[in-house]
């Protein structure tokens, strides 16, 4: 199989169930998990000429469907009445993928306050086992996912989040129905990181592993000594490197000289930080000419500077056009 054809594409619930396999079979996404907990995918509205015409919808386009309950539900729950009714909530995700022939289903281990951590993981472990016998008796697989760290002050923390605690749930419950999702970016905010995990787990009963990143916007845009300023919060943990991408519009910064076209690059120098390397490469329009690049005033040769910030820089480009 093909490395393309083995990539999948969690869709949540931002598309109609139609639309997402109809999506994914336009575009060579071969699987696709959703989530069935509201609007036009609520599983109460999957009937049975809906859940076959999805069937014949996912063979005409040779896709995988997985379903993906919501961590905000929480397994680990003990209260009375409202256990039940999470119990419930995961036999109909069972029975919605019996209904649809959706070949996996995505759980939690649900989330603690705190003080009360032993009881909720015991809860969710005898919740998981009841759900997993189900599941066998439907011919349903659950995977259950690793879930991300929250901040040590916060009251309510996600469980399964370490080796540790995912241990807790994969090693009690041995069923050909229960499996393992292993998200990446979950397992990078722990000490163990994701060489731990991987060194812990058996990777035989890891079906899946998830990949996650998002536009997240910047937290702060606004205009200091005459220039444009945005910037976002991100967390990097001790002896861990993270990569952040802005993507931005301007406008127009080229003008228009009797030589030639004039971009000009102002990088200053962070207060505080010692020679931070700074590489620039940059592509012409096409059909431009380069007629030289100055740095700090001074000519240098071809399409990429590779200087410091040992002090502010200023890059000056000139080219022409046909």
């Amino acid at each position: 199989m093909n490395l393309i054809d083995r990539i999948g594409i969690d869709t949540g619930r931002k598309l109609r169930l139609e639309e997402a396999i109809e999506w994914a079979g336009a575009n060579r996404v071969r699987y696709i998990d959703m989530q069935l907990d509201t609007g036009a995918n609520a599983m109460t509205t999957i009937d049975a000429p809906r859940a076959a015409a999805l069937r014949a919808a996912c063979e005409r386009h040779g896709v995988h469907l997985g379903l993906h309950t919501a961590s905000a539900v929480n397994v680990a729950e003990y209260a009375p009445y409202v256990g039940e009714a999470v119990d419930a909530y995961l036999k109909g995700y069972i029975d919605a993928a019996a209904l649809l022939g959706a070949e996996w289903i995505v759980m939690h281990a649900g989330f603690h306050f705190t003080s009360d951590k032993e009881q909720r993981m015991r809860a969710g472990r005898e919740r998981l086992q009841r759900i997993v016998e189900y599941a066998e008796r439907k011919g349903a697989l659950i995977l259950l996912e690793n879930l991300n760290k929250e901040p040590d002050d916060a009251e309510v923390h996600y469980l399964a989040h370490t080796v540790e605690e995912w241990r807790y749930y994969f090693d009690a419950i041995r069923s050909a129905a229960f499996k393992l999702s292993f998200t990446v970016n979950h397992a990078h905010l722990v000490p163990e990181g994701v060489a731990g995990f991987c060194a812990a787990v058996d990777m035989g009963r890891v079906e899946e592993v998830r990949l996650a990143g998002k536009v997240a916007g910047a937290e702060q845009s606004s205009i200091e000594l005459g220039k444009a300023v945005f910037g976002r919060f991100f967390p990097v943990l001790p002896d861990k490197t993270e990569n952040v991408q802005f993507l931005y519009q301007t406008p127009g910064v080229v003008t228009k000289e009797a030589d030639g076209y004039h971009y000009h690059l102002y990088v200053q120098k962070e207060a505080g930080q010692n020679a931070t390397p700074l590489n620039v490469g940059f592509v012409l329009p096409k059909g431009a000419r380069l007629k030289h690049v100055t740095l700090d005033g001074k000519s240098v040769k071809g399409a990429t500077i590779r200087t410091d910030l040992r002090t502010d820089r200023q890059i000056e480009i000139v080219f022409t056009l046909p």
